[in-house]
């Protein structure tokens, strides 16, 4: 303590680590590394993970297609409903030609 600073006991001092602004990332890409490595070591680990994609992307791909039916459908419904509506008689005609 000779300039003011508490000073740590020797055992103390030796645990303690100061870690810089990048280190998380640094964690980050040493935990995928890791990840990546056990992966090769263990192939069947490797081959579970890919086919859990690929099964993903197929039942994504799957409901976008059943959305765009459906869209699809519904386009056809209206464009349906649009003929029927726009080309009725009005009530007030038919009303007309019973009393005639």
């Amino acid at each position: 303590m000779a300039n003011g600073t508490p000073s740590l006991p020797q055992e103390t001092r030796a645990n303690v680590q100061i870690s810089a602004p990048g280190t998380a990332q640094s964690t980050v890409v040493g935990a995928l590394s890791g990840l990546l490595s056990d992966l090769k070591s263990a192939p069947i680990l490797l081959m579970i993970v890919l086919l859990n994609m690929a099964f993903v992307s197929a039942g994504a791909w799957y409901l976008l297609k059943v959305e765009e039916y459906r869209a699809a459908d519904r386009a056809a419904l209206a464009g349906i409903l649009d003929k029927c509506l726009g080309q009725s008689v009005p009530v007030e005609y038919l009303l007309r030609q019973q009393k005639e």
